[in-house]
């Protein structure tokens, strides 16, 4: 359980650099939860089973581990447009995640997109393009792990089993 909570922290840390992270937010199984403003975040350290978040005030905040159920980033909207809306709505999305072998695209733009697949160390693994009328990719060939698939401005997560 300890690892498998360290890997996702880890996992959320790294792909934070390929999202526009405001904050982080820590959910407790009993269903509370509290989101702290990264620029307000000094340190995140772990001290035998507990987090420990240093932020820039002085102030300690300390979560035992056995309670935390999710740990992950998000950004805060300032605001809404309708050119935001109908993008979300066309959000380019795949399937299935985990993946062995193809990969398939829905709400494609209408142009060419240039897809960029990244291992969790940041090195690009593949550049395809896909259209309408190429909606899949083939990624037999990438070894398994956890990868970060970047189009549009956009980066999703998928694993490769």
């Amino acid at each position: 359980m300890k690892q498998r909570l360290f890997l996702t922290i880890f996992l959320l840390i790294a792909g934070v650099s390929f999202v526009e992270a405001q904050s982080m937010a820590i959910r407790m199984k009993d269903g509370t939860g509290q989101t702290i403003g990264l620029s307000s975040l000094e340190k995140v350290t772990f001290s035998n089973t507990n987090l420990l978040i240093n932020q820039i005030s002085g102030a300690t905040e300390s979560y035992s581990l056995s309670k935390i159920r999710k740990i992950y980033f998000e950004s805060v909207p300032t605001g809404v447009d309708d050119e935001t809306l109908n993008r979300s709505s066309q959000k380019l999305s795949f399937f299935p995640n985990p993946v062995e072998s193809i990969i398939y695209f829905r709400n494609i733009p209408n142009e060419n997109s240039i897809l960029k697949i990244y291992r969790m160390d940041g090195s690009m693994v593949l550049q395809p393009q896909i259209s309408t009328d190429n909606n899949s990719l083939d990624v037999s060939d990438l070894d398994r792990g956890f990868y970060i698939i970047v189009v549009n401005n956009q980066a999703s997560k998928f694993i490769k089993q």
